[in-house]
């Protein structure tokens, strides 16, 4: 399984998306189940934008396409009819990550998950 951290803009953990297929960011274009899991490190990121948006699909398996576009990796899902998760990660390993509900989006900062 492979995990991608889920931050605010100042960078607090809201949560993590976790891809069940292993070699699905390797081998791009491809697709995996996914499920956004994980609590906020401080109980005031549940009111967060981000942070609602993960509480609010927890635990829900959607599908994500995962292409590379230059050197970034972009994965799309929709938790959601009305929701839309975007995630874009750097050779670096770090990113963004935006989530959309009825137009309105909101950015965040991503990171692949260590071991």
């Amino acid at each position: 399984m492979s995990a991608i951290a889920l931050l605010t803009e100042p960078g607090k953990l809201v949560g993590f998306l976790l891809l069940a297929n292993p070699t699905a960011l390797a081998s791009a274009p491809s697709s995996s189940d996914c499920i956004l899991s994980g609590v906020p490190t401080a109980p005031s990121l549940f009111e967060h934008p981000l942070g609602a948006f993960v509480q609010s699909h927890k635990n829900t398996e959607f599908l994500c396409h995962i292409e590379k576009r230059g050197e970034r990796l972009v994965l799309v899902g929709r938790p959601s009819v009305e929701n839309v998760l975007t995630v874009e990660v750097e050779p670096t390993g770090t990113g963004r990550w935006k989530a959309s509900t009825n137009g309105e989006q909101h950015e965040g900062f991503c990171e692949l998950a260590r071991k």
